[in-house]
C-alpha cells in the first residue's frame, strides 16, 4: 500500500473536511466543544475544520493530506514558527460563527488557556489538527502524516520541535510511541487535555 503525502489544494478541501469529520466523530474534544447531539455536532465539526483549513491555506501554513489509492485517508495542519494574523474577513466569519453557539467562545478560551500555559518558549511548529479516516486506521497513515509534519520542523533551522494537544488517550499513546513527551495537562469540565512536545534538534 502506497501512502502519498501531498499539500492540500483548494479542490481537496471538501473531501478533506469529510475525512476529518469522520476521524473526529468520537473525539472527546469535539464533544466538549460542540456537545453530544449527533447531527448538530457533525455540522459544527465540519464548519470548525473548514474554517481552520481555509485560514491556513490563505496564510500558506502547512496543510498536508495522506492519499491511498487516490482516496484521502487523513490530514494534518498547523503553523510554522510564526503564526501570522488571520485575514480580517476570516476573523469576522469566525467570530460570527462562534457567537452563534452559546458557550462556545468560553470553551475555546478554556482550551486556549491550557494550551498557552504549556506552550514551549522556544521556536517550534504547532500541530493543530491531525486525523485519519476510520477506514484507514491501523495502516500507518497517522504515522506517515506525523513524520511528514515533524519533517517540516526538522527542515526549518529556526524550529526546535513540534507542539500539540490532545484529549484522546489513544492518541496520547500514539504520540508517546512516536517521540512526544507530556509537558502539561489541564481539565476541561472533566475532559483531560494533554499537551505534548517532540524536539527535532
Amino acid at each position: 500500500m502506497l501512502i502519498e503525502i501531498t499539500p492540500v489544494q483548494e479542490f481537496d478541501v471538501e473531501p478533506s473536511i469529510a475525512s476529518l469529520v469522520r476521524a473526529f466523530d468520537a473525539d472527546p474534544l469535539m464533544h466538549y466543544f460542540f456537545g453530544a447531539a449527533d447531527l448538530p455536532r457533525t455540522a459544527a465539526v465540519a464548519q470548525f475544520f473548514s474554517q481552520l483549513m481555509q485560514v491556513r491555506l490563505a496564510l500558506g501554513a502547512p496543510v498536508l493530506q495522506a492519499c491511498v489509492d487516490g482516496a484521502i485517508a487523513g490530514l494534518v495542519m498547523g503553523y510554522g514558527v510564526s503564526r501570522p494574523d488571520w485575514p480580517p474577513e476570516k476573523v469576522r466569519h469566525w467570530d460570527a460563527w462562534v457567537q452563534s453557539m452559546p458557550g462556545l467562545d468560553a470553551r475555546f478560551r478554556a482550551y486556549d488557556a491550557v494550551s498557552e500555559q504549556f506552550t514551549p518558549v522556544e521556536n517550534h511548529h504547532y500541530l493543530g489538527v491531525i486525523g485519519v479516516d476510520p477506514l484507514w486506521h491501523g495502516k500507518g497513515v497517522g504515522r506517515h502524516l506525523l513524520e511528514a509534519y515533524c519533517g517540516l520542523a526538522a527542515d526549518d533551522s529556526r524550529s526546535r520541535g513540534v507542539y500539540l494537544e490532545t484529549t484522546n488517550p489513544a492518541s496520547l499513546a500514539f504520540y508517546e510511541r512516536n517521540g512526544f513527551c507530556v509537558v502539561g495537562k489541564g481539565d476541561l469540565d472533566g475532559t483531560s487535555l494533554w499537551c505534548v512536545y517532540r524536539t527535532v534538534r
